[in-house]
């Protein structure tokens, strides 16, 4: 069990959640752009992640396409 801001998730809970997870996160990385970005601006940052039972920082890369009136979309 894992308790978490005062409630308890057991393991089948917390790995359907990251399952779940896992899906819309790829259905968002392969989604169409509904326009050209004549801008993007990439970004990083670290985050502490459990691989492997052994805790190691990974970057965690972000882009954010402008387009051409200013509006940024991730």
């Amino acid at each position: 069990m894992l308790e978490l801001i005062g409630h308890s998730f057991s393991a089948s809970s917390v790995s359907a959640v990251v399952k779940k997870l896992d899906g819309e996160l790829a259905r968002f990385v392969r989604r169409r752009l509904s326009e050209p970005f004549p801008y993007v601006v990439l970004d990083a940052r670290y985050e502490k992640v459990h691989i492997d039972s052994v805790i190691q920082s990974h970057a965690v890369l972000i882009a954010v396409g402008i387009d051409w009136e200013g509006r940024r979309q991730i």
